[in-house]
């Protein structure tokens, strides 16, 4: 369908409608905006009810903070896979090792350091409160903490993958 109109405000709802036709009401879960709705359909069930939606949204808040983790760490991840593997430079196994240093200590400490730099009184925390950014005890917190938790292994599967890639169809793919 074409949507020729002259407002703004037209062409949306002409866009919406289309949608909704296209979809029959049913939108795909990445563009529904209700997600799950609970409704109890008597007064015996509001509890078990209740305990659904607890549990539903424990689950989207870890669906939540994994995604933000490895969207936000995902850059990185690449860049250190790439440099590790494609470069050789002065320091590389010590860069190496500090990348791998979460996988060797353990969590609790990684957490001990995560909440005395970003807390409401380490240095990096004191920086981003300026600008209204807290991690300790949020949902970015959280983030935060499984992304640095994660990012060892995500380096290492990228590492691996560039490592195993034939230099030549790299050549050959960048002359496309």
């Amino acid at each position: 369908p074409v949507i020729v109109h002259r407002t703004i405000l037209g062409s949306i709802e002409r866009f919406f409608g289309i949608l909704i036709e296209h979809f029959a009401g049913k939108f795909p879960v990445w563009l529904a905006p209700v997600q799950v709705m609970i409704i109890p359909v008597a007064d015996s069930h509001h509890d078990f009810a209740k305990g659904i939606a607890d549990e539903l949204t424990a689950i989207g808040l870890s669906l939540r903070v994994a995604s933000v983790a490895a969207l936000a760490s995902l850059p990185f991840g690449i860049a250190m896979g790439w440099l590790l593997a494609r470069k050789r430079f002065p320091g590389k196994s010590l860069l190496d090792a500090l990348i791998h240093l979460p996988l060797v200590m353990p969590p609790v400490v990684i957490g001990y350091v995560l909440l005395v730099s970003f807390g409401s009184q380490g240095a990096i925390g004191q920086f981003l409160a300026k600008f209204g950014i807290s991690f300790a005890f949020s949902w970015t917190g959280a983030a935060l903490a499984s992304a640095i938790m994660g990012f060892p292994l995500m380096v290492r599967a990228i590492r691996l993958s560039i490592e195993a890639t034939d230099r030549r169809l790299e050549q050959a793919a960048s002359t496309l």
